[in-house]
């Protein structure tokens, strides 16, 4: 929200699962792919991360900053829902500030409502896809050269007529090989105080995860991905050790390595081999305790975390994630028996077949597990409500009553605005056959509560 120092409103528990505060000032990370590519055709590129400046700074001035800049063009993303309010007031700021520069707003959201994004006379250009960095640069070029963009993949635009222009999507790379992007220059505050570089693996899932805007079918509705594209897993090591040169904290690697299969995770440990940063990995599904022995053989240090969504399997089966309690048993012991420096579970509020019983059961299922695996403290557990939104093109968005949703808003703009309510229950764009808003609302701060003063098997409280 902008400006989220001016507001008066409680946001709750908006990047629970995210290393961000509660204005999830984070940027995508194909800011950095795209950055390097222009400056590789010889652009000059910067990235301005207004949230975390107003965050640091509480007499940064957002639109002196703005004010002072005379680029070519202003990107903006706008790839979580979240930043719907935001996005477009800082566009708004850039067109009031500089109404002869182009305005171009990229990412999952803008994607989903690039039509509706035209109806906003501060944008005048939206990149439609996951893998927009040859887009950009001719959308650039022709911006350059004051040509029009008819011939730009995936561009939806605005003539001076004011005619909507929606060009030929373009096809997403097989291969992110081609990709400058090194990640070096993207850091991100995790919970510890200390900064965590990321690498970049792959775009898309094969994934069908019921409520995630990046799942395999949102992927093929929004970006026409039919199948995830990778980095060899040789470059990302290379990747990940020019990291290690000037970063001495942990490093990210999103997507589970074992999603492209087991010949890639191997060729993965064997490249990446006595990595001495700790390296934080997914895992989608529970794995066999040969692959932990393995990856503990390779890595000095590791941390792994586990999106397993509720202790009841019913529940867990109906977000699309079908293995067991004891599967995931059995990979908590064995990572933590085989020296796995942390091990981190993410439940979830707000899932079909869920009541407010059933959160509170899945507290006492975490009590059980820190009690077995958490006397040192390795073994970590999350849970927070789907906030604020339901992803766009996600299952659970796209056929809500099918799944048990009932959607409060679905329109950009009545996104935009439900982030100015007064407290974060009137932001939730759903509620569900089990739980309405008040529900949700109460479970999450009651679970709060019992994680705060009723864990006591644990040695560390397990954060919220």
């Amino acid at each position: 929200v902008y400006d989220f120092r001016q507001e008066a409103i409680l946001y709750g528990p908006i990047a629970d699962f995210a290393p961000a505060p509660f204005v999830f000032e984070i940027f995508p990370l194909g800011y950095a792919s795209m950055a390097e590519f222009l400056e590789h055709a010889g652009y000059s590129v910067r990235i301005a991360n207004l949230a975390k400046h107003m965050l640091d700074d509480p007499k940064f001035d957002a639109e002196d900053a703005i004010s002072a800049l005379n680029p070519i063009a202003f990107g903006i993303d706008f790839h979580w829902l979240s930043h719907a309010q935001g996005a477009l007031a800082v566009a708004q700021i850039a067109k009031a500030l500089h109404p002869e520069t182009p305005v171009i707003l990229g990412g999952s959201a803008a994607t989903y409502y690039h039509r509706e994004l035209m109806n906003y006379p501060q944008v005048d250009y939206v990149l439609r896809g996951d893998s927009t960095e040859e887009s950009l640069l001719k959308l650039v070029e022709c911006l350059s050269l004051r040509q029009t963009p008819d011939e730009v993949p995936g561009l939806t635009w605005r003539t001076q007529c004011g005619n909507v222009i929606e060009n030929s999507p373009g096809l997403p790379p097989d291969s992110l090989d081609d990709l400058p992007f090194q990640g070096g220059n993207i850091t991100l505050d995790c919970h510890e105080g200390y900064p965590v570089a990321v690498g970049l693996m792959g775009r898309g899932c094969v994934q069908n995860c019921l409520t995630c805007g990046g799942s395999a079918y949102a992927c093929r509705r929004l970006h026409g991905r039919e199948n995830p594209s990778y980095r060899t897993p040789e470059l990302l090591a290379r990747d990940l050790r020019d990291m290690g040169r000037d970063h001495q904290g942990p490093v990210y690697v999103p997507c589970d390595i074992t999603q492209p299969g087991m010949d890639y995770a191997y060729r993965f440990l064997q490249s990446i081999r006595g990595f001495p940063n700790l390296l934080c990995l997914d895992l989608f599904e529970p794995v066999p305790r040969k692959f932990l022995q393995d990856m503990g053989d390779a890595l000095p240090r590791v941390s792994l975390q586990i999106s397993i969504e509720s202790h009841d399997a019913q529940v867990r089966q109906a977000t699309g994630k079908s293995y067991s309690n004891q599967a995931v048993e059995q990979t908590i012991a064995d990572a933590m028996s085989l020296g796995c420096e942390r091990l981190d579970l993410h439940f979830t509020i707000g899932l079909p077949h869920q009541d407010y019983n059933s959160v509170m059961a899945t507290v006492a299922y975490c009590d059980e597990l820190l009690t077995e695996h958490g006397d040192n403290g390795r073994l970590q557990s999350f849970i927070a409500p789907i906030v604020p939104f339901l992803d766009p093109g996600s299952l659970a968005f796209e056929e809500p009553g099918r799944n048990g949703y009932h959607l409060q808003f679905q329109s950009l703009e009545e996104h935009r605005r439900a982030l100015l309510a007064p407290t974060w229950k009137y932001v939730l764009n759903y509620n569900t056959k089990w739980m309405t808003g008040d529900d949700i609302v109460r479970a999450t701060y009651d679970v709060t509560v019992c994680l705060l003063y009723t864990s006591d098997a644990a040695d560390e409280v397990s954060p919220v």
